[in-house]
């Protein structure tokens, strides 16, 4: 349903945050790993709710680059540069992407 979905997007932006902002142990890998496999499967859920969402996208693709899915980020980060083509915060996002 649209609330269970909603539901999904807020525990994928949850998430991703946590993931982020976590320094990992090596003894927690498997840990934020499995985090980061929750934050994409709830943002592909986002996305097939609001697939015009350029921000859940880019979210996608750097989820995909940190576990080392490298084309499927590409294909997400060129899907959000294609949705919102003058937002300067994600074409700054990318770029750093493409530096590394």
């Amino acid at each position: 349903s649209y609330w269970s979905k909603k539901g999904d997007l807020l525990i994928a932006v949850g998430l991703h945050t946590t993931a982020g902002s976590e320094q990992p142990e090596i003894t927690d890998a498997a840990k934020h790993a499995n985090i980061l496999k929750q934050a994409q499967e709830c943002y592909v859920k986002a996305i097939d709710l609001n697939p015009t969402n350029a921000e859940y996208h880019l979210h996608l693709g750097w989820l995909y680059h940190a576990t080392g899915a490298h084309d499927l980020a590409k294909d997400e980060f060129r899907k959000a540069t294609s949705l919102d083509p003058m937002n300067k915060k994600m074409l700054d996002y990318i770029s750093r992407y493409n530096a590394q």
